[in-house]
This record gives C-alpha cells, sequence and structure tokens, in this order.
C-alpha cells in the first residue's frame, strides 16, 4: 500500500510515545542564497507570539513525550538571532521535558553567538551546539550569502567555550560556487583545528526557487561536476578520520560517543514530534508537516487549535522502503533483526530484486545482521536508495 496524503488541519491525537522534539524557528537575520528553508529575514513582530505559539502546540502535545525526553533539537531559521530573554523563555520550557541525560542541541549562525547568548545556552541546559560555519574562506561564504567571515567563526567557537559549553559541532558545504580542492582541504582543516566533536559536510544543493539558483539558472556560474563533488566527499570522509572523528552517516562524522543522538532517531525512523512552522512529525506511521505560514499557525494556537498541516500515512511497502533507505544513510546499515520484528519479512524477500543487484556489485553489503551500503559506494547512495523506493 503506498502513502495516503491528505491537506488539513488535525486535531487527532495519539498513543505511540515521543522521546525526540524538533523545534523550528523560522528567523534568521538573512536569507542565505542557497536556503529553501522556510525561514524569515525579519523577525519584527511575529517573533514573541510565534514562541508562545510553539508553547502551546507543545502543550497539546506533552501527553505523548516520553519524559524525559531522550533529546531536544532547536533548529531553523536561526534560533540564535533571537533575543536572548525570549530565546531563554522558549529553552526554559523545552528544559522541562528533559534532564541531565537528554540531548539539548541549538543551531547557531556565528554572528549571533555573544557572551550573553552563550551563557543564557549554557544556563538554559543545552549541552550541544552546532554552528552553521559552511566555509572558512570569505569569497566562498560571500557566494553563499552567509552574512559572517572566517574570524568570526573562531570566534564563535570560543565564546561557546568558554561558556562552559563543551559539545560543539561544525556545519561545512562542498561544491560551492569558486570552490576548488585546495580551498575545500583548507576549510577542511581550519574546522578539525578547532578538535569538534561533530562534523557535517554537505554538498550544495542548489534549488531553481532561490538566488544562488537564479544565479545558476542565468549562467551566472556552473555547478561543480559530479566527479569532482565524489572526490571532495572522500577528501571528508578521509580527513575526518584522521582527526579521529568517526563517519556514522553519509554526511556526519562525530568523536566516539558523539553521534547526534536527535537525528539517528530520523535515520531509524523513530517517531519524533515537530514544533513550530513547517515543523514535521513522524508518530505512529502518520508524517504531519506543519503548513510554512507563521501568521496562519500563530492565529490557530491563539484560539486553541492545531494548525493547519499536511499529513500521511504510510503503511505496507512503503514504510518499510522508507525505512530501509533512511538506515541505508548510516554506516551501520538496517538492522536486520529489528526490520523483521517490525515488518514481519526480511529485506532481501521484501526488496530482492534491487538488494541483489547491488550485492552483487559490491555496493550493498549483506550479512546475518545487517544491510549497509559499502563505503567506496556512499557517494552513489542517492542512486541505490532511489531504486529501492522504486520498487516498492
Amino acid at each position: 500500500m503506498q502513502a495516503q496524503s491528505s491537506n488539513h488541519t488535525t486535531n487527532s491525537q495519539t498513543e505511540q510515545p515521543v522521546g525526540a522534539l524538533y523545534v523550528h524557528i523560522p528567523f534568521c537575520r538573512s536569507k542565505c542564497d542557497y536556503c529553501d528553508f522556510y525561514s524569515l529575514p525579519d523577525m519584527n513582530e511575529l517573533a514573541r507570539p510565534c514562541i508562545r505559539a510553539i508553547c502551546l502546540e507543545l502543550k497539546l502535545h506533552a501527553h505523548n513525550l516520553t519524559v524525559p525526553l531522550n533529546s531536544i533539537f532547536v533548529g531553523g531559521g536561526t534560533p540564535t538571532a533571537l533575543e536572548p530573554p525570549l530565546l531563554s523563555q522558549l529553552l526554559s520550557t523545552l528544559a522541562e521535558y528533559g534532564d541531565d541525560r537528554t540531548e539539548f542541541s541549538i543551531e547557531a549562525n556565528p554572528c549571533t553567538v555573544t557572551s550573553e547568548t552563550a551563557a543564557m545556552l549554557h544556563g538554559a541546559g543545552v549541552n550541544r551546539v552546532n554552528i552553521g560555519a559552511q566555509s572558512f574562506i570569505q569569497a566562498e561564504l560571500t557566494a553563499l550569502g552567509r552574512i559572517h567571515d572566517p574570524d568570526l567563526i573562531v570566534t564563535a567557537w570560543e565564546t561557546l567555550r568558554r561558556a562552559g559549553l563543551q559539545r560543539l559541532g561544525l556545519d561545512l558545504i562542498y561544491a560551492a560556487p569558486g570552490q576548488n580542492p585546495d580551498s575545500w582541504r583548507f576549510s577542511l582543516g581550519k574546522a578539525l583545528s578547532l578538535a569538534p566533536d561533530h562534523l557535517s559536510c554537505y554538498a550544495l544543493t542548489v534549488e531553481s526557487d532561490t538566488e544562488i539558483g537564479r544565479r545558476r539558472d542565468s549562467g551566472e556560474f556552473v555547478e561543480m561536476d559530479e566527479s569532482a563533488q565524489a572526490d571532495c566527499y572522500q577528501t571528508a570522509v578521509e580527513t575526518a578520520r584522521a582527526a579521529g572523528l568517526e563517519q556514522y552517516e553519509i554526511s556526519n562524522f562525530a568523536a566516539p560517543g558523539r553521534q547526534c543522538r536527535h537525528n539517528l532517531t530520523y535515520w531509524r525512523n523513530e517517531p519524533y514530534l515537530g514544533l513550530g512552522p513547517a515543523a514535521a512529525s513522524y508518530i505512529s506511521g502518520v508524517r504531519k508537516t506543519n503548513n510554512p505560514d507563521v501568521q496562519a499557525y500563530i492565529q490557530a494556537l491563539r484560539i486553541g487549535q492545531p494548525p493547519p498541516c499536511r499529513s500521511e500515512k504510510l503503511t505496507g511497502r512503503a514504510e518499510m522502503g522508507e525505512t530501509i533507505m533512511l538506515a541505508l544513510r548510516m554506516v551501520e546499515g538496517v538492522d536486520r533483526s529489528a526490520f523483521v520484528a517490525r515488518f514481519g519479512v526480511d529485506i532481501p524477500e521484501a526488496f530482492g530484486r534491487t538488494v541483489q543487484r547491488y550485492c552483487r556489485q559490491g555496493a550493498l553489503l549483506l550479512d546475518d545482521r545487517q544491510l549497509r551500503i559499502a563505503p567506496e559506494a556512499m557517494v552513489v547512495s542517492n542512486t541505490i536508495m532511489a531504486d529501492i523506493l522504486a520498487e516498492i
């Protein structure tokens, strides 16, 4: 059976316990040229009522949460672009659903990290901060529409460390306009010189409805070819490993025991609750996404109603295919016994044609415990996943 979709406002409640919480803050200082996430560069009068609405939405779902939560992740947008007192109010509310065992993460832009903000984050119980560095080359930051400079990355890092925040990570982008192998190695080296607990390396995705997409479509720049991107990816894998960071997902590397618990929830296709405009949830096989409309979001919750959303119910082979596709992103791959316990059928039986073909090629590795992508085939993982989904 395929996924069934609908477009509606729902107030349905589910019984499946949820141990992971995502909060989407749809505000930024400015919109990056490559960003196609729902975010608004001008917070003006919407920030305070939006935070109030997020707290109201949290109350609507509190009965479903397993307290203390396993993970809380505040993303966006740029959460640290909020005024510290307003952000503190939100974080204090979220902290009520966790304890010292909870992974409490927040995303930060270097130019929004001040001593006041860093101290507030630490005091609110945040124990993991991910900094959107993207590059340590000024020309590449400018081409991406980032508003910080390389020095600010280091300044933000040191400010967070002084405030007592020890679990720090960095995001980098490769295949940026004007980038070359030498500049990519330079950014990797600068990032790893800070000794991060976590490093994410993402290939630039150029969407036509973004500023960078319009520049690409007008011929202002040409995207890096697939071969060069594959070289950048392999350089990231080898450089991170040499620095002591283990690859645990296609784009993510971590010090031992420092993997992002929250993201593992996504890749294992486990339940999570999303709060805020455009936030997604996955509970009891239902994937629900709040509409990307902050004003409609605020208005609904102000009168005690759940926000407008889209939802789809994943069942049968659609749910199996998505579970395999997500788990194959991880180096550990798909746990066969867990898959059988969940679906009553083993992976080679459910998707034999694709699995056998890629196993013969050596791109997929199948043993008694797991199905995983061979390390050298990670660079073509999207093709493998697409073929699995095509077999649904």
